[in-house]
């Protein structure tokens, strides 16, 4: 006996960390379209700061509309900010760096930004404007709003200003600087699939190495209490975490930052959690193995599927086009309920 199929946008979103466990663990149930291929040539712990900083800010460096040649400045160089200079030398950008941190600012230099400017000790803009007449494009990721309300000043006629940064409450604009010179600003957030691929290739290619300090997972609470320190006095903490035990070795469920590595994967393009999801990923439990991801009666269990009955099968499913009048067992690729 079979039902109908159900719609897609009646089944419960997998945020993972908040509805479903997060990635501390042996293993990983995953959408295969939202599985990203990582560069084999670089490590977990090094990769993982380019899935969040480093896939945010290439995203925020593309939509200021900026090509080799140009000049673009980068106003706070953190966690984001030094892989956002990197990322830039590579797309062919010069690159202007702006912190209140002399330290940020020989990071920023040693990274390849062509000269820095120190916004505590004089206005970034009136030196961007002298040194280069204003940058074609402008990105924020200072968690500061007088940073936001300087990036209108370093901006040349035409140029685009993008807002990564998300400090609280408002600032002030121009808007007669903004008007008469056609200015464009943008706010800009994580990035797409591509732009992930993208930001990865650039990592496996070694043009972006992101900066990071690793502790084990039982000092997290000594670690969030300095990061709140950090926080209150220069505004940004970036935390990762690292899994090895005694003689070096990972340990299980500490694994911090190692998203799944995909080797090959059957691409659905509407995967739920009753569909069979036969993808081939590998894991850090001491070593990388190859491992089958099943959406087994176990699994289905564990993503709380409202529809999902107790005693559901996991029937395999091709994705066939639909058409009236198909022989039973024969599906249309949409998930369905069988006895």
């Amino acid at each position: 006996m079979a039902f109908g199929p159900v719609r897609n946008d009646s089944l419960p979103t997998l945020n993972t960390g908040y509805s479903i466990n997060g990635s501390f663990a042996e293993y990983v149930l995953a959408d295969a379209n939202y599985v990203g291929l990582l560069p084999a040539n670089v490590g977990f712990v090094e990769i993982a700061p380019v899935l969040c900083a480093g896939v945010t800010v290439y995203k925020a460096l593309k939509v200021t509309k900026t090509k080799p040649g140009d000049w673009v400045a980068i106003s706070g160089i953190g966690g984001l900010g030094h892989m956002a200079v990197q990322f830039a030398k590579a797309m062919g950008l010069n690159v202007v760096a702006v912190d209140i941190d002399d330290r940020k600012l020989a990071l920023a230099s040693r990274l390849g930004a062509t000269f820095t400017v120190n916004a505590r000790n004089e206005d970034p803009g009136a030196r961007i404007r002298k040194e280069i007449g204003g940058a074609q494009g402008v990105l924020v990721t200072a968690v500061s709003t007088k940073a936001f309300q300087q990036a209108l000043g370093m901006v040349r006629r035409g140029g685009v200003v993008t807002l990564n940064g998300l400090p609280p409450g408002d600032f002030p604009i121009s808007i007669f600087d903004t008007v008469l010179n056609g200015i464009t600003i943008r706010g800009s957030i994580v990035g797409t699939r591509l732009d992930l691929q993208e930001a990865l290739a650039f990592a496996g290619e070694g043009k972006v190495h992101a900066t990071v300090h690793t502790e084990k997972l039982e000092k997290i609470n000594d670690i969030s209490h300095a990061c709140t320190r950090a926080i209150s006095k220069e505004g940004s903490c970036s935390i990762s975490a690292d899994n090895r035990g005694a003689g070096g070795r990972p340990e299980p469920f500490s694994v911090a930052s190692a998203p799944l590595r995909s080797s090959s994967a059957r691409v659905r393009r509407r995967w739920t959690p009753r569909t069979l999801l036969d993808h081939q990923a590998s894991f850090m439990h001491g070593h990388e193995s190859s491992i089958r991801l099943r959406t087994t009666r176990r699994a289905l269990r564990q993503v709380a599927d409202p529809f999902a009955p107790r005693g559901i099968g996991t029937k395999r499913f091709r994705a066939t086009p639909h058409r009236r009048g198909r022989r039973r067992g024969q599906s249309d690729g949409r998930p369905c309920l069988s006895s």
